[in-house]
């Protein structure tokens, strides 16, 4: 409860100085919904079932605000890294407003905590200040909600895709999902 308490009051602290507060997040987006199962008999060694057969990945990193909703995402196929996070940062301050203070809100991946991402935030021209989000805790960073619903209509396209028999660019399908939510959505998740 402490540690919730003190992620609040950073948010809140950093707002009342003028920061601007923009949750991002990474976001796996696959082809294939289907799950991969985990059991064992107890003192065995573990057997997985029903792996991701098919290994059409986007990966995303998104930043949105409560000011100004979606503000930048990041495509890849692969998984990002602490240089793809100073990108990203970068981008992030690029797409904002010179003079606008920014306190980046990060969930405790280690590709934020990385070497490489504190040193982009901690140089002066930057003006970015890190909050980490306290741990098991993706409902306090609104942008895992804008994903959710993203994830949702995704899926239900695949579907409708597949069911019509129709192919489909897969990264293309991902950024038109984005692009075709309303930036309200972002600024009410965020």
């Amino acid at each position: 409860m402490l540690e919730l308490e003190q992620v609040k009051m950073q948010v809140a602290a950093a707002k009342q100085e003028g920061y601007e507060v923009i949750q991002l997040d990474e976001s796996l987006f696959q082809v294939n919904q289907k799950r991969a199962m985990a059991w064992a008999p107890k003192g065995r060694p573990l057997r997985t079932v029903g792996r991701f057969a098919n290994k059409q990945v986007v990966v995303v990193c998104g930043a949105i605000s409560t000011e100004r909703g979606l503000i930048y995402m990041k495509y890849g196929y692969r998984s990002f890294d602490g240089m793809d996070m100073v990108d990203m940062y970068k981008q992030v301050r690029l797409h904002s407003p010179r003079h606008k203070k920014l306190a980046l809100f990060l969930d405790n991946a280690t590709i934020h905590k990385s070497l490489i991402a504190r040193d982009q935030c901690k140089e002066k021209k930057s003006n970015l200040v890190m909050i980490f989000n306290r741990p098991y805790r993706p409902d306090l960073n609104g942008i895992e909600f804008y994903w959710r619903d993203i994830k949702r209509r995704y899926r239900s396209r695949i579907n409708w895709q597949r069911i019509n028999g129709r192919n489909f660019d897969h990264m293309g399908l991902v950024k038109e999902m984005i692009e075709d939510t309303p930036n309200e959505l972002a600024k009410r998740c965020a």
